[in-house]
């Protein structure tokens, strides 16, 4: 099963009730159904007796719609392919922004829903209310690579700002 997380991040949850022979799994994913890439793989139990549970997460999916499949290879190098699960992504869960990852110790992807062009600056507000400006480029329509650079680690609120000074977002980030 798949579930989006973000944007252009999906969980990938799967389970076996038994193994034998089982070398690892590849997730692929496709945007038309046609053309398959691997995202990752996960290493087999190689046998076992009882339901394993195992999960996966695509951090670079181009969001819209994707597929996936699983493809199960056996220590002999025989595969086979899961059903193909769809998960639609959306711009902004519930419209809200959002930042990923999170938690983070280094940058992180801004989304903004409304696809905030001309955003100013962005900042970090730690506990006291301390503003941190923090450095920042646009990587797409309403998407910003955000660097806070070294900061002590705990939580603050990341804030967007327009041109005219006027608050337009705050996002929680740890």
């Amino acid at each position: 099963e798949g579930r989006a997380l973000s944007a252009t991040t999906a969980l990938l949850e799967w389970r076996t009730a038994t193994e034998h022979d089982n070398d690892y799994f590849t997730v692929e994913r496709s945007t038309n159904g046609q053309d398959w890439d691997p995202v990752g793989v996960q290493d087999g139990a190689g046998n076992s007796a009882t339901e394993l549970s195992y999960s996966m997460v695509d951090r670079a999916a181009p969001g819209g719609l994707c597929y996936y499949r699983l493809r199960q290879t056996d220590l002999n190098g025989t595969s086979i392919w899961s059903d193909v699960v769809p998960v639609r992504f959306s711009e902004a869960v519930d419209n809200r922004p959002f930042a990923y990852p999170n938690p983070s110790d280094g940058p992180v992807v801004v989304v903004l829903p409304d696809e905030l062009d001309d955003a100013l600056g962005f900042a970090l507000v730690d506990g006291n209310g301390t503003s941190i400006p923090v450095g920042f480029h646009k990587i797409g329509p309403g998407r910003y690579r955000v660097d806070p650079g070294p900061v002590p680690s705990g939580t603050y609120l990341l804030q967007a700002t327009r041109p005219s000074q006027e608050l337009a977002y705050s996002i929680r980030i740890v």
